[in-house]
């Protein structure tokens, strides 16, 4: 008998700490893990992941770094997103993505943006905006640096897309 009070003290406890951990978990994120959470996402993002693409551009420039040496570039578009990449020898990293704009729909946008949300909603999640653009906010990364930029499109006071500008120099 006193195994069986001791197992169902046991199975309390063990509920109680899950049903615990579980509320942590669904804490919502604080601003800053929001913004950092946003960033990885585009920086991590595979341009091959656009669905539907619709045209695809190269070039490429002279690196104004190096003499001699040329930098490619290459726009993918789709019918509301797109990507432009850039690659070189000596470039750092030697491939990545410079532009990004992602269509609000995307299912998978981090800290549950979605079409739609309002402003207020936006600022609530992500924080205050280092700068408005028109109606969009403009987060500045890493805050230390300022050195990449979000823009949160926002239209009708609503959400209507992301743009990640990567300043690779």
């Amino acid at each position: 008998m006193a195994n069986d009070a001791s197992m169902k003290v046991a199975r309390t406890v063990v509920v109680a700490v899950g049903f615990l951990l579980s509320m942590s978990a669904a804490a919502p994120a604080s601003a800053t893990d929001c913004i950092n959470a946003v960033f990885e996402y585009g920086a991590r993002f595979d341009a091959t992941q656009l669905r539907a693409v619709i045209e695809t551009k190269q070039w490429q420039t002279q690196n104004r770094h190096v003499p001699d040496e040329l930098i490619q570039w290459k726009t993918i578009r789709a019918s509301d997103e797109w990507a432009t990449t850039r690659e070189c020898a000596s470039c750092s990293p030697r491939r990545g993505l410079t532009e990004l704009s992602l269509s609000p729909d995307r299912t998978d946008l981090p800290c549950g943006l979605k079409r739609g949300m309002t402003v207020n909603s936006l600022l609530q999640r992500l924080g205050k905006p280092h700068a408005r653009r028109r109606d969009d906010l403009v987060y500045l990364y890493p805050p230390e640096d300022r050195t990449h930029e979000i823009t949160l499109s926002v239209q009708h006071g609503r959400f209507a897309g992301v743009t990640w500008r990567f300043y690779n120099d």
